[in-house]
């Protein structure tokens, strides 16, 4: 309970900090975070970035979580995404990946570098997905660098694009097994079927409000708005159900 009461903390200390930003930590293997978070929960270690940093805390003593690691990522670090036991850091300019040493220490792999956007990530099988959205924080050009791409991450090594698609405006997206979640600017989210990993094809549209992130899983969709929190059912991604709302002034 007290490690739970501390993960609050920190969430709430980070969520106040950015209104664009869900912050929303994810607890493996039973918790699943936004794709905005800016840190994770990893068995007994916590994970967090800022702007330059990534900080590792041992947290197996729930009443004294412990500084383990600190080190320096570079620039403009945004997002933090945990995947089979590596760490997808997004940032303004590309994305890195690391992993994580028997001593739950991260040791950086790779850097895919983009152009300058904002820049959430997340990750199923072989591929990261990746959307690009440019604006006066974000830097790049509006009517160019809003897209998604899709990376081959298959030797961690060595990322590469496979496919870019241009969106509007994209901000958190959401991957669960054959479907691909993307918040779209102002008109909710978009989603896809993503059976053909690098060719995802547009399969319906929930609308009515303006998403900046979400998190799928299990049939199960909560997505962070601007206004509060909202939950729907996607059994059926051809009738996608409206479970709840809860407004959150944030």
């Amino acid at each position: 309970m007290r490690k739970l009461s501390f993960i609050l903390l920190v969430f709430v200390v980070l969520f106040s900090c950015s209104k664009d930003n869900s912050d929303i930590y994810t607890e493996n293997p039973n918790g699943t975070g936004g794709s905005m978070a800016r840190f994770v929960l990893v068995d007994n270690y916590l994970y967090v970035v800022d702007n330059t940093s990534l900080a590792t805390y041992d947290v197996s003593n729930e009443a004294s979580p412990v500084l383990k690691n600190k080190q320096d990522v570079g620039f403009g670090i945004e997002t933090l995404f945990p995947f089979e036991g590596y760490l997808l850091i997004g940032s303004t300019t590309g994305m890195f990946i690391y992993e994580t040493d028997a001593n739950g220490v991260p040791v950086q792999l790779s850097n895919y570098e983009h152009i300058e956007t904002c820049d959430p990530v997340v990750a199923q099988g072989d591929y990261a997905y990746v959307t690009l959205r440019a604006n006066r924080v974000c830097g790049g050009n509006i009517s160019e660098n809003n897209r998604l791409e899709i990376i081959n991450i298959q030797n961690p090594t060595s990322p590469y694009m496979v496919n870019t698609i241009p969106m509007n405006n994209p901000k958190g997206l959401a991957v669960d097994n054959n479907l691909l979640f993307i918040c779209v600017d102002n008109t909710g989210i978009d989603v896809y079927d993503i059976s053909q990993p690098t060719q995802p094809s547009l399969v319906a549209n929930i609308s009515g409000f303006t998403a900046n992130d979400v998190i799928a899983k299990n049939n199960h969709l909560l997505v962070v708005c601007a206004d509060g929190l909202r939950q729907f059912d996607y059994t059926d991604v051809n009738n996608i159900a409206n479970l709840s709302y809860f407004a959150v002034n944030f």
